[in-house]
């Protein structure tokens, strides 16, 4: 078997990376040249964003009943949900103040006091201690909360990272009341802002979803980004619109004119992880002809069409998904002309960053490596969330 030489001392600059002239670039990228660089050192680790501020979804309402006690994932921490037998929603950092229990396991709901499960101290409704277990006298403590918000029928929690509060309330959305909201999670892997990112990549409307004819123009309104988005699916005119509110909540509205089809959906994108993410949706389909029918059966004819949409947004969604999960975030890409609108969307979503440099991956390197560690190390998944794997 043949093997090369070893290398003298002054062989060394040999083997630094090839720079090319402009004259050689353009021969190697016919093929005839090879590559236009070369490297011989490990390249770069797979990047991914930071944690950002602003608005997360971390569950649906639904999902903590009164009286029940749940626990959430995010930006690699746990909270604690639960709802007082008054109704009113709590989210609190998990460990009691008294000796660091996990209050989401084993914790349970007393009327409108969470108990530690153990040495259940009782916590009121204002998060301090009135009660002690065993009969004795509470200590001064108080649970931690968090600032939550239910709009939509969506749990979502502040952060900020300099500790700031809110300086705006998260969006509530006119979704119409012809047809029940569906309500999704899928467990993701990769960077969370590919969600709202993708509403701007005018060429992916085509190369990946197979629109015609894609046409993209975008404003930005009382620091909202509006997208608008018009083209045509297998034929048909197709608009949409989106307004992404933050680097995680945006709302997206769907038409077919021809036929009279409108979907609302709310979409929130929540990283778990530095490389995990959830996202929910909220979807609304609206036809127009089927809202004239008598209310029995248009009812009856929504209630059929639930699965279908969520079939139908599923399959939209594992088209993109199939990128996502494998993808790097690029500090520096090498825009093309049409990628005009991404580029506003980037500068635009930097304001949702305490610090906007990317890290490198620490995380495992494929969806079935982080399922595995996530199983391995006892991570919980979010109630009504499914795994989206390769």
């Amino acid at each position: 078997m043949h093997t090369s030489p070893p290398l003298a001392k002054n062989d060394a600059a040999r083997v630094a990376p090839i720079r090319f002239s402009r004259d050689a670039r353009a021969a190697a990228s016919d093929g005839t040249r090879g590559p236009v660089q070369m490297l011989s050192a490990l390249g770069e680790a797979r990047r991914v964003l930071p944690h950002p501020n602003g608005w997360f979804a971390v569950g649906f309402s639904h999902e903590v009943q009164r009286g029940t006690v749940r626990i959430l994932k995010l930006m690699d921490r746990d909270l604690v949900a639960y709802r007082t037998q008054d109704g009113t929603l709590h989210v609190v950092e998990p460990y009691c103040p008294h000796m660091g229990a996990h209050l989401g396991h084993g914790g349970r709901v007393e009327g409108n006091d969470l108990v530690c499960p153990y040495h259940h101290l009782a916590f009121g409704p204002d998060g301090h201690c009135v009660r002690a277990g065993h009969g004795g006298t509470p200590p001064r403590a108080a649970l931690t909360g968090r600032h939550v918000r239910e709009p939509n029928g969506v749990i979502m929690v502040w952060v900020h990272h300099g500790g700031l509060a809110p300086d705006r309330e998260p969006p509530t959305y006119e979704l119409g009341a012809h047809c029940p909201p569906v309500y999704e999670c899928r467990q993701m892997f990769g960077n969370f802002q590919n969600g709202g990112e993708n509403s701007v990549d005018l060429v992916h409307f085509d190369t990946i979803h197979r629109f015609m004819k894609p046409e993209i123009s975008i404003q930005v309104v009382d620091n909202v980004l509006e997208v608008d988005l018009s083209g045509y699916w297998k034929g048909y005119r197709f608009h949409g619109s989106f307004r992404n509110h933050d680097a995680g909540n945006q709302y997206a509205d769907f038409s077919l004119p021809d036929f009279g089809i409108v979907f609302r959906t709310p979409a929130y994108c929540t990283p778990t992880t530095l490389f995990e993410w959830q996202l929910r949706w909220v979807s609304v389909p609206q036809i127009q002809r089927v809202d004239r029918w008598a209310v029995p059966l248009r009812t009856l004819f929504y209630a059929a069409l639930r699965p279908v949409v969520r079939i139908w947004i599923n399959r939209v969604l594992d088209q993109d998904y199939s990128i996502w999960k494998n993808r790097s975030y690029s500090a520096r890409p090498r825009y093309m002309a049409d990628d005009r609108h991404i580029a506003a969307y980037e500068r635009w979503a930097t304001q949702f960053y305490t610090n906007d440099r990317p890290v490198p991956d620490a995380r495992p390197s494929s969806p079935q490596q982080g399922a595995a560690q996530a199983e391995g190390n006892g991570v919980e998944r979010a109630a009504g969330c499914h795994a989206s794997g390769g």
